[in-house]
């Protein structure tokens, strides 16, 4: 699993293996990977920028690959893309946790996941076989890959397709985000690692339909405790409140962009991006 060179495992081992060299890389869930064309960022910074974003995995699981890359990295640009549904929530559980069980000896990655599930994290790292039983057959797909250089033809970009649909008033519900202090505070010692390693750290609140950002009942709470991290010394770019997000046909549901919207977004973003560095 240490050589595959593709699909999430292949992001993780590009880190661990030192080859996530780029000037920019992009990290966060499913809205970094799908809402950050790369080559957009590239195109008008004239850096090279590659999208770490992993489906489904917040800070909270990722900090200790996004660690090791800190303190393993020179300087370099670090824009973390936080949506605000998923941004501060503490886990309760592993996603895809096979994709990482070849990277518990990394002391960073095993604390990490460690704090989000003990009994399970420790078994994999020291029970015989135990690894096996949570691999099972998710990973077999990686045997028959060829291993010959990094496999990601839009730098980690992976486009979402369709148009959301509006909801009908009976089919809306309120949804309570999570502000988890733990999460908070995993970002607030992420900008502090990054400054200690002359790395420049942007946060980024993705866009959210306007539809699905009326449907949270503390959302400008979430959105307030992100954007005091500008007191961290953080940049931070709120796209919470964007025009964009009263356009439907940008987005394939309320918090994921589709291409059409990840290229008006990721064309918007670059534009603040040279505002910063000018």
């Amino acid at each position: 699993m240490k050589n595959v060179e593709s699909a999430y495992v292949g992001k993780i081992n590009k880190v661990l293996n030192g080859n996530a060299n780029e000037d920019i890389t992009i990290w966060g869930a499913s809205t970094a990977e799908g809402n950050i064309v790369p080559k957009i960022i590239a195109d008008s910074t004239n850096n090279s920028v590659f999208n770490l974003g992993l489906d489904g995995t917040n800070l909270n699981q990722y900090i200790g690959l996004l660690k090791s890359y800190i303190k393993n990295t020179s300087s370099k640009k670090i824009i973390l893309a936080a949506d605000i549904h998923g941004a501060l929530m503490k886990r309760n559980a592993i996603y895809r946790n096979y994709d990482w069980l070849h990277s518990l000896n990394n002391k960073e990655i095993y604390e990490a996941l460690y704090s989000i599930d003990e009994e399970q994290i420790f078994k994999a790292k020291y029970a015989p076989f135990y690894k096996l039983l949570l691999y099972g057959k998710h990973n077999l797909k990686y045997f028959k890959t060829d291993f010959s250089s990094y496999n990601y033809p839009m730098n980690g970009f992976v486009e979402r397709n369709g148009i959301v649909v509006k909801k009908t008033h009976k089919e809306k519900y309120e949804i309570k985000l999570s502000n988890d202090s733990t999460v908070l505070n995993q970002y607030k010692t992420i900008i502090k690692l990054a400054h200690k390693y002359n790395h420049e750290i942007y946060i980024v609140i993705t866009p959210c339909y306007i539809e699905g950002l009326k449907m949270c009942s503390n959302y400008q709470n979430t959105i307030q405790l992100i954007q005091k991290l500008n007191m961290d010394s953080a940049n931070v770019l709120d796209y919470s409140n964007h025009e964009m997000n009263q356009e439907r046909q940008f987005f394939k549901d309320n918090t994921h962009l589709n291409k059409s919207g990840a290229i008006k977004f990721s064309s918007i973003l670059v534009n603040d991006l040279l505002k910063k560095t000018e």
